[in-house]
């Protein structure tokens, strides 16, 4: 579904019918490669963070500020999408 509308978006500004398949096909590769490039940085944390001793009062408090930080970014996104559409 994406792809039809990446499409008709790029007929709209006047790209051509018969370059839409090979640009709508490196933007898809592109995506999938800056996913597989995020997934190698995070293995590679996790790898390393294996590796290192840290303090008691981080390994036991590390997943509830992660959870928080994740939580309290997502609120911001939303907040701001929900700002913008009633701007």
């Amino acid at each position: 579904m994406h792809g039809f509308g990446f499409a008709s978006a790029l007929s709209e500004i006047g790209l051509p019918h018969g370059d839409i398949p090979i640009v709508l096909f490196a933007f898809n590769v592109g995506v999938e490669a800056g996913q597989l490039a995020f997934i190698a940085v995070v293995l590679t944390i996790l790898a390393i963070a294996k590796r290192v001793t840290l303090p008691i009062w981080v390994t036991r408090n590390a997943y509830s500020v992660a959870t928080f930080a994740i939580g309290s970014l997502a609120a911001f996104w939303l907040i701001e999408r929900v700002a913008i559409f009633f701007a």
